[in-house]
């Protein structure tokens, strides 16, 4: 496994984009690295912790010409950064718990979900649901005008953004606090206590449920990879197809797929753990 060190607290979150990652810590800064483990620039201006990441879609980086990162943190505003230079401030009226592309527009998950034009600092539509929104996902291949949220109301909420008060609700066994698209559209996944369930998304019924972690620790999230659900939890653990667990040691918050069949998970207890693991079995 290789090590990404330079954060001096745990890491919230991570994306890669081709030989560049990107990592969201509590020391209030976003650090960007080459997948080698080199890094090349730390994000700093955010006033408390950076709890979220998302490379910008190649369309908006081409026009830029660089790759573009956005981040949300506790300070309850998200930015966009062009290499390490603040670029825009959106304004959120409280934490930024999950961000999202959709097509040329940011959304950021708070108190309600906004839709940022970010050519001009404008809030395009925005609408709230009753608690707090943990986490959001876009189906960007299949559907991309569907949101799906995980709230702090214990239900999934899908809609489509142009008519955001006709929504599908649903309440899995635990609250939920991630949810993840199937790149087809047709399966969510959402993940909450002890475990992650997969959504048909044509009838919103249970087709499938991973107990795969402790049963009292928090699956704080789960992605789909190669077509087979990953899920990581408090309880350290990566669980992968086929019933492979990856014990890192420290409470898992975020993972992504990297290139070269590996995984960057990212966490920590009182310090950060950022790591790539190989998911070939040796």
């Amino acid at each position: 496994m290789r090590l990404l060190e330079g954060h001096l607290g745990r890491c919230f979150d991570c994306e890669v984009l081709g030989s560049l990652a990107i990592t969201a810590s509590e020391d209030g800064t976003a650090k960007v690295w080459e997948v080698s483990g080199k890094c090349v620039r730390t994000l700093e201006g955010h006033a408390d912790e950076v709890l979220r990441v998302a490379w910008a879609p190649p369309a908006i980086a081409e026009v830029a010409g660089a790759p573009l990162a956005a981040t949300g943190g506790a300070d309850g505003t998200a930015r966009l950064w062009r290499h390490a230079s603040e670029l825009r401030r959106f304004a959120c009226s409280d934490q930024v718990y999950g961000l999202a592309w959709l097509s040329e527009w940011l959304a950021t998950a708070s108190d309600r979900v906004r839709l940022w034009d970010v050519s001009k600092t404008e809030v395009v539509a925005e609408w709230a649901y009753d608690g707090t929104v943990f986490d959001l996902a876009v189906c960007a291949e299949a559907f991309p005008t569907l949101v799906a949220c995980a709230t702090s109301d214990g239900t999934l909420r899908v809609c489509d953004y142009r008519a955001p008060d006709v929504s599908a609700t649903v309440a899995p066994p635990g609250r939920p606090t991630a949810v993840a698209w199937h790149p087809r559209g047709d399966r969510l996944a959402a993940s909450g206590l002890g475990a992650a369930w997969v959504y048909d998304a044509r009838t919103w019924r249970i087709e499938d449920t991973k107990e795969d972690h402790a049963e009292d620790a928090r699956v704080y999230g789960c992605a789909w990879l190669a077509g087979s659900l990953v899920s990581w939890a408090a309880d350290g653990t990566l669980a992968l197809s086929e019933g492979r667990l990856i014990d890192l040691g420290f409470p898992i918050f975020h993972a992504c797929a990297a290139p070269d069949q590996e995984l960057l998970a990212v966490g920590g207890a009182d310090a950060a753990g950022c790591v790539f693991v190989p998911l070939r079995n040796e």
